[in-house]
């Protein structure tokens, strides 16, 4: 943890925290305008809102249980200072809240996918808002760089790994909100996670271990992430190219 760039601390609330609100608001707002447009009925709102209530407080006690699976050694530590200790996991936060978003649109009847379609521009939002705080609280830092200084934070030059990940998740936060593409969900995970594995090799982020020592918890599960979404978009394009050889056939 370095010195933040902006000293911010009133109420207990520090930078980051108040940039997490930001995120929060931002991709609240956007969220329900999107929800206004896809033409749910009044009661179909109501349960959406209630799901996604529900599947973010989920995601944020994951994001912090998460840690703990990837850092055992945080279990030797009382609850509470276990809890203080692991800080939050975006992974373990977001696919959670994902997972049981999913699960909860299908138990109310409600379209999964036209719904995690409206919700994945306003998790890049929230996230890119997120990475923000982190670069202005000093944490999440870069590798040290001595040939190639980019970055100078209390006298260290440093990868800017976290202000690339800032700028590319606002990017596609409207690139995601201005095309409404309806495979969102894969598309997010193939690009985010492709971003992400690259990015972990400049963050010097040595926390944690999940299957493989080379590579840190966030690589793995970008990995896997990558893996499904490759997979879906061709056995998209294959069923697509199934229903062709079909019609022209019929034809």
């Amino acid at each position: 943890m370095l010195k933040p760039i902006i000293e911010f601390n009133y109420f207990g609330i520090n930078i980051y925290q108040l940039m997490a609100v930001i995120g929060v608001i931002f991709s609240v707002v956007l969220f329900l305008k999107r929800l206004k447009k896809a033409e749910y009925t009044e009661k179909q709102e109501t349960i959406i809102i209630f799901v996604c209530l529900g599947s973010a407080l989920f995601g944020l006690l994951m994001a912090n249980v998460t840690n703990w699976i990837f850092m055992p050694e945080l279990f030797v530590l009382p609850l509470l200072k276990r809890i203080e200790s692991a800080g939050f996991n975006f992974y373990g936060g977001i696919l959670s809240f994902l997972l049981l978003t999913f699960i909860l649109s299908k138990i109310f009847k409600i379209d999964s996918q036209k719904l995690l379609n409206q919700i994945v521009p306003s998790v890049l939002i929230f996230h890119a808002f997120g990475r923000l705080g982190c670069s202005l609280a000093g944490c999440c830092y870069g590798i040290e760089l001595h040939d190639y200084p980019l970055v100078e934070h209390t006298h260290l030059e440093l990868f800017p790994a976290r202000e690339i990940e800032s700028i590319v998740l606002f990017i596609m936060a409207l690139i995601f909100k201005k095309k409404n593409f309806q495979n969102a969900l894969p598309l997010y995970f193939l690009s985010y996670g492709t971003l992400r594995f690259i990015l972990e090799f400049f963050r010097g982020d040595y926390r944690g271990h999940l299957l493989n020592a080379n590579w840190s918890p966030a690589q793995v599960i970008s990995t896997v992430l990558v893996l499904c979404a490759t997979v879906y978009f061709c056995l998209e394009f294959y069923k697509k190219k199934s229903l062709g050889s079909e019609n022209d056939i019929a034809n």
